[in-house]
């Protein structure tokens, strides 16, 4: 009995140390965010997404030294959807009294969707955004290089 035993305990130790050739793996994602805004990379230390009915996702990203960044799309499927008149993506940054915003009316970029599934979304963005003129902000902001990974 005691043998029987042991070779049971042999078994399961050496069935549970087996890694080669494992079919079952699992990838666990953290929502990520980062870009270049005016030249200057930046990393989020917050990251938030939701996936709305009809397929509306929005990306709100914080941090230190830039404020806040959005954007949202109208996406149910991987794909490229750039700002302009038949597309409704928009974006909007904010640092303290400053708002900078891109509709369908004004400013360009796009973003591009690499993976889509029902829990999460990544890809990559880039855009050029006006001052809002009733804010403190001026100019265009350029944001590029933009890279996410979110959950919803």
């Amino acid at each position: 009995m005691d043998r029987h035993l042991a070779t049971l305990a042999a078994l399961v130790l050496a069935a549970s140390s087996c890694s080669s050739g494992d079919s079952a793996t699992t990838v666990t994602t953290t929502p990520a965010l980062s870009a270049k805004f005016d030249g200057t990379t930046w990393t989020a230390t917050s990251v938030f997404a939701t996936l709305a009915t009809g397929g509306y996702l929005s990306v709100t990203a914080s941090g230190p030294g830039i404020g806040t960044f959005t954007f949202a799309l109208i996406a149910n499927a991987p794909g490229t959807f750039s700002i302009g008149p038949t597309s409704p993506v928009t974006t909007t940054y904010t640092l303290l009294s400053s708002t900078w915003s891109a509709t369908t009316t004004n400013g360009s970029g796009s973003v591009t969707i690499t993976s889509f599934t029902t829990n999460s979304a990544s890809g990559t963005f880039n855009f050029l955004v006006p001052a809002v003129t009733t804010t403190a902000a001026t100019g265009y902001k350029a944001i590029s290089a933009g890279t996410f990974t979110v959950t919803f």
